[in-house]
């Protein structure tokens, strides 16, 4: 892997044993983002899970489309706040 990567951008839990990464890396120098659930194994460190997203860089715009449209969707049908 590249220096510098993973690089992550953020980070939430989505239950005590679970918790979402957003992160930029690359997989045979193709750059990726990658969005993916890590479970915390009992020795302490997290591990990837196999549920997630991982696609191409060049893919982010459509993304970031396409969820501002749910968002804005389920904001609509007041399944979010605001």
């Amino acid at each position: 892997m590249t220096a510098g990567f993973p690089v992550v951008i953020t980070r939430w839990q989505r239950d005590p044993r679970n918790e979402v990464k957003v992160q930029l890396t690359e997989y045979l120098g193709h750059p990726l983002i990658e969005a993916r659930v890590y479970w915390q194994a009992s020795e302490g460190d997290t591990r990837p899970s196999k549920n997630g997203l991982t696609i191409g860089v060049r893919h982010l715009p459509a993304l970031i489309s396409a969820l501002t449209a749910a968002e804005s969707k389920a904001r609509s049908l007041n399944l979010i706040e605001g």
